[in-house]
């Protein structure tokens, strides 16, 4: 079962999102994501999954109009090591 939420900032507000692996699509707005002290940017209609991270999601808005987006926790991703025999 995915978990879906919607968010509405106000200009000048920020979101400490979840620590998990998140999808982020911006509905409306321009969103300033921080994770892990690095910085990324998303426009309307633009989405980004974030891997869990060592410290909480920062979400802000850009600009002087409201930011709306949804957030979705995603599964893990599975990582698969591959062995090479020599």
């Amino acid at each position: 079962m995915k978990i879906r939420k919607q968010v509405t900032l106000n200009p000048g507000k920020d979101y400490h999102c979840y620590t998990g692996n998140v999808q982020v699509h911006v509905v409306g707005g321009r969103a300033w994501v921080t994770l892990n002290g690095r910085d990324y940017y998303l426009r309307q209609g633009e989405v980004m999954t974030f891997s869990r991270g060592r410290h909480p999601m920062l979400v802000s808005g850009i600009g002087t109009e409201n930011l709306i987006y949804e957030v979705e926790a995603v599964p893990h991703p599975t990582w698969k090591r591959s062995f090479i025999r020599v």
